[in-house]
């Protein structure tokens, strides 16, 4: 599976100041409600076979092959203000 990684220049910017991205499911323990979210780190992930990486962006990133995306298509966008800054992940196919 080809992504397409699509970002803005301040998400770009932000992402430059960070190791390595890392997007895998949320996953939460003892929850029988099916979930359609992810977990966003900001490092490498120890085990890479795993994840789709791609290397043509600012920085590594690293995306769960169980996600998947409309279009194949992964929007990043930060949003908030410092310290309060997020990294919103769109795109995902919920359920």
């Amino acid at each position: 599976m080809g992504l397409t990684i699509v970002m803005d220049e301040k998400t770009k910017k932000y992402l430059e100041t960070k190791e390595a991205l890392t997007i895998s499911p949320l996953e939460l323990n003892g929850c029988c409600v099916p979930n359609a979210e992810v977990d966003v780190q900001f490092t490498t992930p120890e085990q890479k076979d795993p994840y789709n990486h791609i290397t043509d962006q600012c920085i590594p990133i690293y995306i769960d092959k169980r996600l998947d995306f409309k279009k194949d298509t992964v929007v990043l966008k930060v949003k908030g203000f410092k310290p309060f800054t997020t990294l919103q992940v769109e795109g995902l196919v919920r359920f």
